[in-house]
């Protein structure tokens, strides 16, 4: 994996960025790994989550919430790594022959996002 960090006008891209966090789920630790397509460190220090997917057809309501599910654990791992005052948002944006970007907003912690049941 290649960590790539630019810097464009003050804020920092950095891509496949990997996140690691523990989170308990019915009285276990489950570890959390993952690495977001992009993590943006704004000028104004808020943090933004991409992730990035490929649509060659119209996805499905049940892509969109596993997509949607994907960055928000994102979103709390790196809420647990940051400063408890900054922002950080999330949001998933898919390319390709259908594209679409929709937020993936998480009001809810790890532990709660990992029980979640279909």
């Amino acid at each position: 994996m290649v960590k790539i960090i630019v810097k464009f006008e003050k804020t920092a891209v950095c891509v496949e960025e990997p996140l690691h966090a523990v989170a308990r789920v019915d009285g276990v630790d489950v570890e959390v790994q993952g690495a977001a397509d992009m993590v943006l460190t704004m000028a104004d220090g808020t943090y933004h989550v991409e992730e990035l997917k490929v649509g060659l057809a119209p996805a499905t309501d049940e892509l969109r919430r596993r997509y949607r599910l994907q960055a928000q654990v994102y979103q709390c791992v790196l809420n647990q790594q940051v400063d408890p005052a900054v922002s950080v948002e999330a949001r998933v944006t898919t390319v390709g022959a259908v594209s679409e970007t929709y937020a993936a907003r998480s009001p809810a912690g790890l532990g709660t996002l990992l029980q979640q049941r279909e």
